[in-house]
Formats: structure tokens, sequence, C-alpha cells
């Protein structure tokens, strides 16, 4: 499951300008979305916000997928303590974290 664009772009929407964004191709090949309120940045600077970025997008993918697979884990038995111990949480932890995506599927 792809994060939604609006997911993506929402960090920067409590800047203090406009939501207006620039979409900025970097010498490295590395996309980046930059709000008009850090059009300032440049180099090395604009590289680490396409780095961010990039993680970001990755940590969101990563946190659907796994969804994915506790929501499949419940669905075959697997205890909220057998999967809580499995991605390092409590099995309350992990009962709160994704019980209302267990229960929906």
């Amino acid at each position: 499951m792809k994060p939604r664009q609006e997911d993506l772009i929402a960090p920067g929407a409590d800047i203090d300008d406009d939501d207006h964004v620039e979409l900025r191709r970097l010498r490295s090949g590395s996309v980046v979305l930059v709000p008009r309120a850090l059009r300032n940045l440049g180099g090395s600077d604009l590289q680490q916000a396409a780095f961010l970025q990039e993680e970001a997008a990755t940590v969101q993918d990563s946190l659907a997928r796994l969804t994915g697979r506790v929501v499949a884990a419940r669905a075959r038995g697997l205890s909220w303590n057998t999967i809580g111990w499995c991605v390092g949480l409590s099995a309350d932890g992990a009962r709160r974290r994704w019980q209302e995506a267990s229960d929906g599927a």
C-alpha cells in the first residue's frame, strides 16, 4: 500500500507559509517536495530534505506492510502475546496498536 500524496506532504502543512510546494529534482536523481517556505534550501540541505522524505515514505510503506502482516497473523490465530513479542511490544501494546485493523479484517 503506497502512502497517499496528502500523507507525504502533510508534515509541511503547518509551516507558516502557504501550502504550495515545489517539486525539485536533485543532481543525485532524488526528487524532493519543498514547501515554498523552505525554498531557500539548496545543496546539501536540500539533499538532506530529500533523504528525510524518502525515509519517511519507506517507514510509511513498512508500517502498512506490518499492519497487513499482523492482521494476517491474527486471522491465523496468533496471540497478541506472540505478535507483541515478535515486534518488540507487550501483548497489550500490540493489541492497542492493531486491534482495530484486525477487527476490521
